[in-house]
């Protein structure tokens, strides 16, 4: 709790500094010295009166659960080195990591509408620009995704320890941590790391309220403001809103028969707070029109551009199976990672058992309320990390029970834990542990450019080499491109970049009028994506979008720079064009 305390009182510091334009590397460190200077002492006294106890509170660990410790050591040092070199992330790079390194640059929360997710909530991008102005950006992937993964992990363990036990903590946050979709994050800046943390918090305190005996209004208060500063990292705390704000009502008028002014009083203690949170959903409704965009633009804006898209399943028959396919497959289209089968082989096994902690039944119910609410969203496991993380505490109490009482099929659990979370481990670190080149720029034996010109290349959907230095060096520093698609050019090409399909399906006119309304000059073509997309979908006629219509070509885009699959044009308008009666459309990264 402090931690989280301290974190948002940082987060508040850098969005004040944010909205004044403030943000400078002199006053980043002057803000990290105040902090240290008020903190440092107490942290001190703290780790000095509690290390002597360190050895002794491992001794009381039995040796099974010693080896799932050692196994989450390993995922933290993988996790810690997989962040060091610059990310090849896609959505780190066009929006997670594009959005702090211009706010940094530019010393203001400004609005850079080429981005990815400009119009979300900024406070994990604050974070983010924090680490561009102490040190660049490996410390601003560190700070999102590898710190926020510990913290996450951390209360986890909090939350198993003081309901479940210490084991029951310790193995619920390994499992945690040791899941794909949490390895996935940490690979890049995506800030889901930074909302499960602030989420969970939320509801810690809550807990502490709805299970005590006292009723303590101020951990409503402490559970609203959590959940807020959730909220202001992602939309996904609405989820957990919905189950708590029903927790409230249960907890007030029929476990506790409260007067209807008590009632009251407990739903102000826990919403106001959530209230600063919800802020920065006026931001999002002066730039988007819709405070909650890119969800229910069809509703609220009367057009479906940018909404989210459809869901994996859409029958709650099915909910059982999606499920199943979370813990053993790739889901949501296999853009949402797999969080593994220990969950779904564990928890199921607390049936075994007559007397089974209260707080579990619980816990379940929250998980099913805000599965349930999620189900209508995008399916994917990493927004319910928050309900994964409560339900790996319950894993862990399930498991600490089989060795208390049923041994050899605990002690069979445990190795069938440890094989799972090792398999996943390699498969990890298979992908995204770093590649020679990675080890070179982390020792410092290669600089930033050599080690894009050794990845890059590699990933066809990114800028080759040959374009990206003929960007930088050839086109003017306030040229504004297209690129027909982007796929996070922008990062590394370090021009304005918008992404853009150009389908045949509007017409020229239009198409023109578009890209001059936005004041677009230059066109990065990457013929190996539009050929990729061409052969998903077969059917569709050809040339299915404008550059690969060589009279468009021709007419409009006379070519500066080719090497073969990747091309960039200067765009043309022609003299008579006339865009008076052109309806133009909002361009949505």
């Amino acid at each position: 709790f402090s931690s989280g305390v301290g974190l948002l009182a940082l987060i508040w510091v850098m969005v004040s500094l944010a909205f004044l334009g403030w943000l400078y590397p002199v006053v980043a460190w002057g803000v990290l010295a105040l902090f240290l200077a008020f903190g440092g002492l107490p942290l001190w006294r703290f780790l000095r009166q509690n290390a002597p106890g360190a050895a002794g509170w491992l001794a009381e660990i039995r040796w099974p659960i010693r080896i799932l410790l050692i196994v989450g050591l390993f995922y933290a040092l993988g996790y810690l080195v997989s962040g060091l070199p610059p990310s090849l992330d896609g959505d780190s790079l066009h929006g997670y990591l594009l959005l702090p390194r211009e706010y940094a640059r530019q010393h203001l929360l400004v609005v850079v509408d080429y981005a990815y997710g400009y119009y979300y909530p900024q406070n994990a991008q604050l974070l983010g620009a924090l680490g561009f102005l102490l040190q660049g950006e490996a410390l601003a992937v560190t700070l999102v995704s590898f710190a926020m993964g510990i913290l996450s992990g951390m209360v986890v363990y909090a939350i198993g320890r003081t309901y479940f036990g210490k084991e029951a903590g310790l193995i619920g946050a390994v499992v945690f941590y040791g899941m794909f979709a949490v390895g996935f994050i940490n690979g890049g800046a995506k800030v889901d790391l930074t909302w499960a943390f602030f989420d969970l918090l939320g509801i810690f305190a809550f807990s502490r309220w709805f299970f005590g005996k006292e009723r303590l209004r101020r951990w409503l208060a402490l559970a609203g403001l959590f959940v807020g500063a959730g909220l202001a990292v992602k939309y996904s705390s609405f989820y957990t809103i919905v189950a708590l704000g029903m927790a409230l009502l249960v907890g007030s008028a029929w476990r506790r028969r409260t007067t209807v002014k008590e009632l009251l009083t407990n739903i102000l203690a826990f919403s106001a707070p959530i209230s600063l949170g919800a802020l920065w959903m006026v931001r999002t409704y002066l730039l988007t029109g819709n405070p909650v965009y890119p969800m229910f633009n069809s509703l609220i804006l009367g057009n479906s551009a940018g909404e989210i898209g459809a869901n994996q399943y859409d029958n709650y028959l099915l909910f059982p199976r999606i499920l199943w396919d979370m813990s053993m497959s790739w889901i949501a289209g296999g853009m949402g990672k797999p969080v593994g089968p220990i969950l779904l082989g564990t928890i199921p096994l607390l049936l075994l058992f007559r007397a089974v902690n209260w707080r579990v039944k619980w816990i379940l119910l929250f998980a099913l309320i805000t599965g349930s609410v999620w189900f209508l969203g995008v399916q994917r496991p990493r927004h319910i990390l928050s309900t994964l993380a409560l339900l790996s505490a319950v894993s862990g109490y399930a498991i600490v029970l089989l060795l208390q009482y049923r041994r050899p099929l605990g002690l069979t659990l445990v190795v069938l834990v440890i094989a799972a979370l090792g398999m996943n481990w390699v498969i990890w670190a298979r992908n995204s542990l770093p590649v020679p080149d990675s080890i070179a720029y982390a020792a410092g034996m290669e600089t930033r450019e050599q080690f894009l010109d050794a990845q890059l290349g590699e990933y066809f959907w990114y800028p080759d080499n040959d374009i990206r230095y003929y960007i930088r060096d050839k086109l003017p520093l306030d040229a504004r491109l297209v690129g027909v698609p982007s796929s996070g050019a922008a990062y590394y090409i370090d021009r304005p970049i918008y992404g853009r399909l150009l389908r045949t399906g509007v017409s020229t006119q239009e198409t023109l009028c578009d890209l001059k309304a936005h004041d677009i000059s230059y066109m990065w073509v990457n013929f190996d994506i539009m050929d990729h997309i061409n052969a998903l979908n077969p059917t569709e006629k050809q040339p299915a979008y404008w550059p690969q219509d060589a009279e468009f070509r021709l007419a409009y885009l006379p070519e500066l720079y080719s090497n073969g699959r990747q091309s960039i044009y200067q765009v043309r308008y022609p003299d008579a064009l006339d865009c008076s009666n052109v309806q133009l459309r909002t361009w949505y990264p």
